[in-house]
């Protein structure tokens, strides 16, 4: 109980740091802010760490990236039923299933060629959009093209924080920052509502209520994930060699 207490409070006290971050004009006071709430949230650095950002990076990534590709096609989906809402939701009812359930979307890019060209049909108006179904597509159908767009993903988020965490030193001990402040304070409050949304889920699927313990989780589930595509990757490049060298 004191526990669940304590990581009450810390979140509180985090959001309420991520609020007076977004009520700030100015990007430095912004970014200054957000880290604060970050660093009231995240578990303290242990005394082996190899460095601080190296340990908040470990954890904020995983809460970033983890439901990134799930994402691309939930975000599709949105922008394709602004296009096109009543004639899309008839296509993946017809086909699939619910429209209220993203796997039922998703299905559409591992049906038949006949079925992709239907549904590009359905958002031709929108070249951006038959871009990015070509992308999708790719993704669903290509284990390393899954694997290259995640792990690039997390290295662009690795990136970004370590940034992020320089622009808050340079403000904080050299009273400066750069010309990037504006854009990395926007990438900072993304990444912390990253976060609330990963804890929320944590504790939605599985009943974690302590801070610490569905950061390992989060953490754990990431890495198990990274270790799946990797493997999976492998053994699809595998048997590509073993056809090759058969022909």
């Amino acid at each position: 109980k004191k526990s669940e207490r304590s990581s009450g409070r810390k979140l509180f006290s985090s959001l309420s740091a991520a609020e007076i971050a977004s009520k700030s004009y100015q990007s430095d006071s912004r970014l200054l802010a957000i880290w604060s709430a970050f660093e009231g949230l995240l578990p303290t650095p242990p005394e082996n760490a190899k460095s601080r950002i190296s340990h908040f990076e470990g954890l904020i990534t995983p809460c970033v990236a983890i439901d990134y590709i799930p994402r691309m096609f939930s975000d599709f989906k949105h922008d394709c039923q602004i296009l096109n809402k009543r004639e899309l939701s008839e296509f993946i009812c017809t086909n699939y299933g619910s429209d209220d359930d993203l796997s039922a979307f998703i299905k559409v890019f591992y049906d038949e060629e006949e079925k992709k060209r239907k549904f590009c049909e359905l958002i031709s108006g929108s070249r951006l959009l038959l871009s990015r179904a070509m992308e999708l597509n790719k993704i669903a159908n290509s284990p390393k093209a899954l694997h290259h767009t995640y792990t690039s993903h997390v290295r662009r988020v690795r990136w970004q924080i370590n940034r992020i965490y320089r622009e808050r030193n340079a403000i904080v001990h050299k009273a400066s920052s750069t010309r990037v402040s504006h854009n990395l304070s926007e990438h900072a409050y993304s990444y912390f509502r990253s976060v609330i949304l990963a804890l929320e889920s944590v504790y939605r699927k599985y009943e974690v209520v302590h801070t610490e313990a569905s950061f390992d989780l989060i953490k754990y589930l990431f890495e198990s994930q990274r270790k799946k595509l990797i493997e999976l990757s492998s053994n699809i490049s595998d048997e590509n060699d073993s056809r090759n060298g058969r022909d």
